[in-house]
């Protein structure tokens, strides 16, 4: 059996870990276990490639409202298959470059296939059997799939299979508003293909009811949501898929599920070892990041934390200072942001609206309507919320629905990272005309 100073399972922020580790030790020795292509989720079909179609989805959109700036433009094909394979090739040469890098190493063994623990020390993989003094699980989750009736028999895709479809449809249905539902959709529409999106409850239910209204204005012109539906059952015939609900039925070429995520800790033999799930079978962590086993480290997805490739960074650099440096205080997460990467976009960060309608805090706000820029691009979509604790006037949240949310929503993180206070953001001098004075307008 051969053993390892650290044993990291997943190969996406966890190599992080491995990168600084054997920078700082030359005698270290390390092993990386990933059963599939080397980068993670995020790389391979999540963020990054969502990201990129998305952009396809831009380009597409500033063509068609070019006509607002009396410019003639006409888009003659859009070559769907060519998205895709050029998409795909970036990827997969990013994620070879990857593979190549950590196996050119000698203090780092790779292993491809599935981990299944053994005991709290020891890992199997394939004919494999490796011993780890310390071990960090970022083994990351993957789609929900819900129970419904019929859907065992349907070839429905989740975002793995959308994100590398080879032929556009030309109809979809989404079962799930949640962010990975409204950016897919996005793109699936600017495509050319008709999409709806089912939701048992309303979209984007994660985000203030103030902010998802917003949102639809413009969101709703492109795209059919019926919300508050109930399934019953699902049927395919004749390469149609049928959705039956609330009395009604709607019939697509493509399904495409989106409720959510769990974690990948059942594809582990978790149960080998002492290591404690929730009822929801993610890893339960102390404040150190370890897990009820104190060599045992665990980081991103598989936590009930937050849900972010950003936050899973920050996470596995965190894991790193403990288990290599001494006297490490307990994580302290800074203000982490979100963004759907939508049309129009949706940005936040702290407390939310529903949070702040408690007497400790008040509320500004402005509408993007009322600054210069909204002139500028002709758009008039828009809102922007601040949130500010009345005992110390600093900021502790806000949230914004526009074009650039996700860039403008990083001045208001760093503000509130520094601990701002109202004043702060009022001394500050907006560029004018910019984005940035959507911020101002609202002080």
């Amino acid at each position: 059996m051969k053993k390892y100073d650290l044993i990291i399972i997943g190969s996406g922020s966890g190599l992080n870990i491995a990168s600084k580790a054997i920078q700082q030790n030359k005698k270290i020795k390390i092993a990386i276990i990933e059963k599939s292509k080397m980068g993670g989720t995020c790389l391979n079909h999540g963020c990054i490639p969502s990201k990129m179609l998305l952009h396809y989805k831009d380009v597409i959109e500033s063509i068609k409202s070019s006509k607002d700036f009396f410019i003639k433009s006409k888009i003659e094909k859009i070559d769907y298959e060519k998205i895709i394979s050029s998409t795909d090739y970036q990827l997969n040469k990013l994620s070879r470059e990857i593979y190549s890098f950590y196996k050119k190493s000698r203090q780092i063994d790779l292993y491809k296939g599935n981990a299944k623990f053994i005991d709290n020390h020891t890992l199997k993989v394939s004919k494999d059997l490796i011993y780890g003094k310390k071990i960090v699980l970022a083994i990351g989750a993957r789609a929900s799939i819900p129970n419904i009736q019929g859907l065992e028999n349907i070839d429905y895709l989740t975002y793995i299979e959308a994100l590398k479809l080879k032929t556009l449809p030309k109809t979809m249905t989404i079962i799930g508003g949640g962010y990975i539902g409204i950016e897919l959709s996005n793109f699936f529409q600017s495509m050319g293909c008709k999409v709806t999106i089912l939701e048992a409850k309303k979209i984007l239910s994660n985000v203030d009811d103030e902010i998802a209204s917003e949102f639809k204005k413009k969101f709703l012109k492109n795209i059919k949501v019926i919300e508050n539906v109930n399934i019953k059952k699902i049927e395919s015939k004749n390469k149609k898929i049928t959705v039956f609900f609330n009395n009604k039925k709607i019939t697509s070429e493509k399904l495409l599920i989106s409720t959510g995520i769990k974690p990948n800790t059942d594809l582990i033999d978790i149960q080998n070892t002492n290591i404690k799930l929730d009822e929801k079978g993610f890893i339960k962590v102390n404040k150190y990041l370890q897990t009820s086993i104190k060599h045992i480290y665990a980081l991103g997805d598989c936590i009930n934390s937050y849900f972010f490739k950003h936050s899973a960074n920050f996470e596995s650099l965190y894991v790193f200072e403990k288990i290599f440096k001494k006297h490490t205080p307990k994580i302290n997460y800074p203000p982490i942001g979100y963004c759907v990467f939508s049309t129009p976009e949706i940005a936040g960060v702290g407390i939310t609206l529903k949070q702040a309608k408690s007497s400790k805090y008040y509320i500004k706000k402005a509408n993007f309507k009322d600054i210069a820029s909204s002139m500028i691009v002709k758009d008039n979509t828009g809102v922007l919320y601040l949130i500010f604790e009345k005992k110390t006037n600093r900021l502790k949240g806000s949230h914004v629905v526009s074009k650039n949310a996700s860039i403008l929503i990083h001045i208001l993180i760093a503000f509130m990272q520094k601990k701002a206070k109202e004043e702060d953001l009022k001394e500050m001098i907006y560029i004018h005309p910019s984005f940035g004075e959507f911020i101002k307008k609202a002080l």
